[in-house]
């Protein structure tokens, strides 16, 4: 199972992942802090899941060009 934390820049998403997962990861009270996508992996009831970091988007429409990558296209890779 995979999980994708996307939404808005500057929301907590890295915060909820670091605190999920365990994995620390760089968050700051300004938008653009995350520009990687960042797998890590948590306990969800019986399965293993992976947890997945994305930058904020601004749209979740696939013909917006804003942003560092469509998560969309992260989901294709999977």
């Amino acid at each position: 199972m995979k999980i994708i934390l996307m939404g808005n820049p500057n929301v907590g998403k890295s915060v909820i992942f670091s605190r999920l997962t365990g994995i620390e990861v760089v968050s700051a009270n300004y938008p653009g802090t995350t520009v990687e996508y960042t797998e890590g992996r948590m306990k969800l009831g019986e399965v293993m899941a992976t947890l997945v970091d994305a930058p904020g988007v601004y749209s979740l429409d696939p013909h917006f060009q804003g942003g560092r990558g469509h998560p969309r296209d992260h989901l294709k890779r999977s």
